[in-house]
This record gives structure tokens, sequence and C-alpha cells, in this order.
């Protein structure tokens, strides 16, 4: 994910600030569903998701759209897909 952004200029500082920070954009996502793309729910039946599809937790929209939904709708259109989806 880290790569799909190429910083040019700056100090070395100034980029480790920014990639940092990217990282931390994706880190504090949740995945609900296992890696075979199986999850629960609201009503405990199991569903399958497609591959590459995830059913994202933990964060809602109010107030991501101060700087989250931006950046990922940019840096990373399937998560912002998914994470639609999944609301």
């Amino acid at each position: 994910m880290l790569g799909r952004i190429k910083v040019g200029g700056g100090t070395e500082q100034d980029k480790r600030k920014f990639y940092t920070n990217l990282y931390r954009a994706y880190a504090g996502k949740q995945t609900w569903n296992d890696v075979d793309g199986k999850y629960r729910d609201a009503c405990e039946q199991v569903q399958q998701l497609k591959v590459g599809q995830s059913v994202y937790g933990g964060d809602a929209f109010w107030n991501t759209y101060w700087n989250l939904n931006g950046l990922w709708s940019i840096v990373s259109p399937e998560v912002i897909d998914n994470w639609v989806t999944t609301q």
C-alpha cells in the first residue's frame, strides 16, 4: 500500500513522517472476515465474500470525511468500495 505513492523532494525525515502517517491511516482498520472470506452477518449467518473483498468494522463514516475517505478513495479505491459496501 505504501508503494502506491511516491514522494519526491523534502528531507528523508519528511518522507519518513509521510510514510509513517500513511501506514497509520490503514493500520486502524479492522477486518471482520476470515482469510477465506467467510464472516458472520448480523443474523449470525455465515456469509462468503468474493475474492478480494473484506468486511470492515470499528469505524463509521462520521468525521472520517476530514481525512480518511479522501485518502482511501485516491490511494486504494478497492478499500473504500469494500468499506462502503460494509456500511
